[in-house]
């Protein structure tokens, strides 16, 4: 059992090292296909065609090693997953064979013997299918090497519509067919959503940080008031809990956040407190992700206001960034202008995209400066005086997004959100919807960790995977499921005259 234990922890490190060189050479290729459809639109506006030639050869070639990259990143997921289950059941075949064959030496009864000879029959099988699962994850670096070999695809007439926004990007590849496998929703106005992705990032700015891309270039201007991320440390003023909490008794909670809230010096959510009055504390390290879910007037919203205030009155803008993603444009834009902030809160779907390579540049920034550390922040910041500060991503609504976005955003989501925790950064998402069009694979297996309101029917508490959370009756009740362990506790609550004084408190003139 050791030699098997090690040879599998031997090959996932293997696919994990593949799987990231993989997703670092797709992020080269997006950059340089960028510049291929500048440099193509360009030269067709200046009447070149001698470049416009040349810059559509390369953006033929670079669309298609793009999408060869992306098809392996799903065949090595779908082989992983299915290496996963088969050695959960070899695992149950070997123990059942130990037990069948001690049961054999006690009694000798035919049916015993011919029990063991079964289940040795079908480990055998297993074992034969795992070899073959092994040899096509043996044969992944050889199909990787090949991409960048591959010869471009497309046809001139397709290179020309996508030059000219007639066609996206995503329907040129067809990802509508991985979408599919991958349990997400095709929308039939994706096309506007995809040309404003694969434009926005081709203009560059001036000196005074004004787009200049012309408007034949670039569809949609980057979309305001998003800004510049910035993702380096920020001086904050240091602000006493008791100014700006408390005096909001009258509300009822059982919970109030002034209970629960305390200096930690690991990062992490306040969940809330038990009945047995004790804090529930869960650091970033141990969830790096957490979906959060529950019907409206659960207390999902409120649950994200609170962990945005204590986040910001516990840590400074030195130790931690955060990003915000709202398209309802009704709960988070508020925050814009505290300097925890690495950008005003995005509040329109053409700025998700670009969300999400911000944070995959800044995350593959980290992977360099840790690299010496074995890539992680905590060794990193221990060792060295110019930390990084932690980045914690929050979305209001996860269903809208997906709902705006589209399958583009559940694969660079995936992309993003594999590769983040090392270095640093995590994802808080709320929902109201929980259902299989929300929590596809990709998402699901994003968010390992769950924070369960009141759910509106069972099914939707065991997708969630917070099984009872339709049996919660209590305000701001939370079920909170992570590896296994599950806690249910009371949620703190935060009234708007404190969300108010603690923004208040944080504005830029004060500092």
């Amino acid at each position: 059992m050791s030699k098997n234990i090690k040879e599998r922890a031997e090959r996932n490190a293997k696919i994990r090292r593949t799987v990231a060189q993989i997703e670092k050479t797709v992020n080269k290729l997006e950059r340089m296909k960028d510049e291929y459809l500048q440099k193509a639109t360009d030269a067709k506006a200046r009447g070149d065609s001698a470049s416009y030639a040349l810059a559509k050869s390369g953006l033929n070639v670079t669309l298609s090693q793009i999408k060869r990259a992306n098809e392996m990143l799903l065949n090595i997921e779908i082989t992983t997953e299915l290496q996963k289950m088969g050695e959960v059941n070899s695992d149950f075949l070997t123990g059942m064979s130990v037990i069948a064959k001690r049961i054999g030496k006690i009694n000798k009864q035919s049916d015993f013997v011919k029990l063991q000879k079964e289940i040795e029959k079908a480990l055998s099988g297993m074992e034969e299918a795992q070899a073959g699962l092994d040899v096509f994850l043996q044969n992944t670096d050889a199909q990787f090497a090949a991409i960048s070999q591959s010869e471009g695809s497309l046809s001139d007439k397709q290179i020309d519509e996508l030059v000219d926004g007639k066609v996206s990007e995503r329907e040129l590849l067809m990802d509508a067919q991985i979408d599919g496998l991958l349990g997400g929703k095709v929308k039939a106005d994706i096309g506007e959503n995809s040309r404003a992705e694969a434009r926005v990032s081709v203009g560059g700015n001036d000196d005074n940080g004004k787009a200049e891309a012309s408007a034949k270039s670039v569809a949609k201007p980057f979309p305001e008031p998003l800004g510049r991320f910035v993702f380096d440390k920020k001086s904050s003023p240091e602000i006493s809990y008791s100014d700006v909490l408390g005096g909001g008794e009258e509300c009822g909670a059982s919970v109030m956040l002034a209970d629960v809230i305390e200096k930690r010096e690991e990062l992490g959510v306040f969940l809330g407190r038990t009945g047995d009055g004790e804090v529930v504390h869960v650091p970033f390290s141990e969830a790096p992700a957490i979906l959060v879910g529950g019907v409206i007037g659960s207390g999902k919203s409120v649950f994200i206001h609170q962990l945005i205030c204590s986040t910001v009155l516990t840590h400074s803008a030195e130790t931690v960034r955060l990003v915000l993603i709202d398209l309802k444009n009704e709960e988070l834009s508020r925050y814009n202008g505290i300097p925890h902030l690495a950008a005003n809160a995005v509040t329109d779907a053409s700025g998700v995209m670009p969300t999400l390579k911000a944070l995959q540049a800044e995350i593959d920034r980290r992977y360099e400066l840790t690299a010496e550390f074995g890539g992680n922040i905590k060794d990193y910041n221990a060792q060295r005086a110019d930390k990084l500060p932690y980045i914690v991503v929050v979305i209001d609504e996860l269903k809208d997004v997906i709902e705006a976005v589209g399958g583009a955003f559940e694969r660079e989501f995936g992309r993003v959100s594999r590769q983040a925790a090392a270095v640093g950064v995590y994802f808080v998402a709320a929902t109201r919807v929980v259902d299989k069009s929300t929590l596809t694979p990709l998402i699901s297996a994003a968010f390992p960790a769950r924070a369960a309101f009141r759910t509106d029917t069972k099914d939707a508490s065991k997708l969630l995977g917070a099984v009872g959370a339709d049996e919660i009756t209590g305000a701001g009740e939370l079920l909170f499921v992570n590896g296994g362990k599950s806690v249910k506790c009371v949620a703190p609550y935060v009234t708007e005259k404190e969300i108010n004084k603690v923004v208040a408190a944080f504005a830029e003139d004060r500092i």
